[in-house]
């Protein structure tokens, strides 16, 4: 999906496929592709005369090239890299659903795509919490535990509100997506995503703080939740997309 020139805006993806016969040839690049150096196979789109088109693509097909792992700041976890596309060719039997379709498959799996991200930063969250709070409940500071003082209270207890409000509502999604269209959850996920991900990425932001210097040294890595969930505010689209999606939505409403 994601280009060089841009990702948020699948309308506006460079990657052509010209129709010859009963075959395409396809020519592009794509980037932050995950797992691309281990994937068998990859869903590719590109744009023809009746605009965005998929494509179930081998990996292995003549012209098409995987580029070295890219360095992430975090989910380092899974592999990113380039493709390139140059004149591969393949059967109308590799098109996934009809010319124009694109765009409608598009959103369908981005709309799943955010509940994953969402439930990914629940996890990373509840990490973050579990090691805050041993931590505030062991550390002592003159003749108190750290859990005795108020603000670091107040503090566990803003985390715990986030995780629950995140989980609950990221559930709810989840339960919805199989007893309706995901186009009537465009909304209800973008706010589950952003809710629930920059919620995170404050909690790991403020635990980074709890822990003083020591959450600014690799020794105790406190900051690999930060890493890691700031990726999940941009991957599956960014939060500031994910504003204006809920803002037309609404919009539509009004």
């Amino acid at each position: 999906m994601t280009e060089p020139t841009g990702g948020s805006l699948i309308e506006y993806i460079k990657t052509k496929a010209e129709k010859k016969g009963d075959q395409y040839i396809i020519s592009g690049k794509k980037v932050f592709i995950t797992n691309a150096p281990i994937a068998d196979i990859f869903l590719v789109f590109a744009n023809t005369s009746n605009g965005i088109t998929a494509f179930i693509i081998p990996s292995n097909v003549e012209g098409l090239k995987i580029g070295k792992p890219i360095h992430k700041l975090g989910l380092r976890g899974a592999v990113f890299s380039e493709v390139s596309l140059d004149n591969v060719i393949v059967s109308i039997e590799n098109r996934l659903g009809e010319e124009g379709e694109g765009i409608n498959i598009a959103r369908h799996i981005f709309i799943g795509g955010r509940i994953i991200a969402a439930a990914i930063a629940l996890g990373i969250g509840g990490a973050v919490l579990d090691q805050v709070y041993q931590y505030v409940i062991s550390r002592e500071l003159g003749n108190h535990k750290l859990i005795d003082f108020q603000i670091l209270k107040e503090k566990i207890a803003n985390f715990e509100t986030i995780l629950h409000m995140g989980k609950i509502y990221t559930y709810y999604v989840a339960y919805l997506m199989d007893k309706m269209p995901r186009q009537e959850l465009n909304e209800l996920a973008s706010i589950s995503k952003l809710f629930t991900t920059e919620g995170v990425l404050n909690i790991a932001n403020e635990a980074i703080s709890i822990f003083g210097g020591y959450g600014y040294t690799d020794d105790l890595n406190i900051h690999m939740y930060w890493r890691d969930v700031k990726g999940l505010t941009i991957t599956e689209g960014t939060s500031d997309i994910h504003r204006l999606i809920i803002q037309h939505e609404l919009k539509k409403r009004m």
